[in-house]
């Protein structure tokens, strides 16, 4: 093993880290984004519901 290689190694494993690192948190951002929509549309459509009853 000569060490270039050993490093060209440790590199090509630390990116194959960061991508996955990037593909995880691309999704939980994603997933967060999407809880916020979706309580957000429930909250709205609860206040749409309410003011109809009101009536």
């Amino acid at each position: 093993m000569k060490p270039a290689m050993v490093l060209c190694g440790i590199l090509a494993a630390l990116d194959t880290l960061g991508v996955i690192g990037r593909i995880v948190a691309n999704g939980f951002s994603t997933s967060l984004i999407a809880q916020a929509i979706v309580s957000r549309l429930i909250f709205y459509g609860s206040l749409k519901v309410h003011q109809s009853s009101k009536q």
